[in-house]
């Protein structure tokens, strides 16, 4: 079974990648910047809480509702940042 962690980290690749394929290369970029700092487990809270941040609705949501059409982009970008924060919060307490 995939951990939390890998989950998280399959989804937030798949969204850079449509963000990659919908030229939104800068978006794609900060996001991927986030993924390579899940791996290290002294940036780990740091990373989940920047890509909760960029799941914010007026980060990728809102912002490019428009750009892709006929998919599940809100609810993608959503349970993105709610994996992030529940793993986040699960983190913190075990500290």
């Amino acid at each position: 079974m995939e951990s939390m962690l890998e989950s998280i980290k399959s989804l937030a690749t798949e969204i850079a990648l449509d963000l990659r394929t919908h030229d939104l290369l800068e978006q794609a970029l900060m996001l991927e910047s986030q993924i390579d700092l899940l791996d290290q487990a002294d940036n780990q809270i740091n990373a989940l809480n920047e890509i909760e941040g960029l799941c914010h609705v007026k980060a990728f949501g809102d912002l490019y509702l428009e750009s892709f059409e006929g998919w599940d982009w809100p609810s993608k970008v959503c349970k993105l940042g709610q994996a992030c924060k529940k793993h986040r919060l699960k983190i913190e307490k075990c500290i």
